[in-house]
């Protein structure tokens, strides 16, 4: 029996300029690193890949820090503005 694909498939809408950039750099990679060119679907996948290891190696750790230095909100302005303790 032939295996499933795990891929989700999700459309991508982007305004013309962004569209024109993705293409633009994926072309400037024939023939650097990609012999035959590299496809959209490949180029964002790798741009989201990419993008997923920063976020993780270096806005998580900046983000977890700063969470345990602040104190939680007061519960007058967590509760959106309502004093419910009286």
């Amino acid at each position: 029996m032939p295996k499933k694909s795990k891929l989700i498939p999700y459309s991508l809408k982007l305004d013309e300029e962004l569209w024109n950039q993705i293409n633009k750099n994926r072309m400037s990679l024939v023939g650097v690193i990609y012999p035959q060119g590299i496809s959209k679907k490949d180029y964002i996948q790798d741009a989201l890949v990419a993008y997923n290891d920063y976020f993780e190696t270096k806005v998580m750790p900046k983000i977890k820090s700063v969470n345990q230095d602040i104190d939680p909100p007061l519960p007058f302005f967590a509760d959106n503005g309502l004093d419910v303790r009286w």
